[in-house]
Parts: C-alpha cells; structure tokens; sequence
C-alpha cells in the first residue's frame, strides 16, 4: 500500500470563496510535496454548497513531467470530464 509514486491534486475554497488549488507528489510515505517543477493543473472554477465542494480543473493527459503521471485511458475504464 501507500501512497509512494502518487499524482495528487488537493483543492478547496476559503472563507471568501476563493478556490485553491495545489499539484502535489508523493515521493513516500510522508506528506505529498507540493510540485513546483511546472504548472500543470488549472482550476477553472468551483463552489461549496449544502456541505460539499466542487472544483472543476484540466490537465492535460500527458505532461511530460516527472512528477505528473500520465493518464491513460483504458477499455475498462473511462474518466469522467
């Protein structure tokens, strides 16, 4: 298990409905590093109502970055856009 090779993204909006959005990695076991290497992620919007949060965000599928992993679209799989 763990959580080690890990692409994470980690949103939420603040008290004056501003969204944040960070590009995390997990290189073990600690706590995901927030990437700085580039800018791969975009929050395009987001809100918080009746106790849960939205955030809309692109990516593109492959960023050619070491700490971004590739997605890949799968027969059995399909992400949902």
């Amino acid at each position: 298990g763990g959580m080690r090779g890990a692409d994470i993204g980690v949103g939420w909006i603040d008290q004056a409905g501003n969204v944040h959005f960070q590009d995390r990695y997990a290189f073990n076991r600690s706590r995901p590093v927030i990437d700085n290497t580039t800018t791969d992620w975009f929050h395009l919007q987001g809100r918080e109502q009746n106790g849960w949060t939205l955030i809309q965000f692109k990516r593109l599928v492959d960023t050619c970055d070491s700490m971004d992993v590739p997605i890949k679209v799968r027969d059995d799989f399909i992400p949902y856009y």
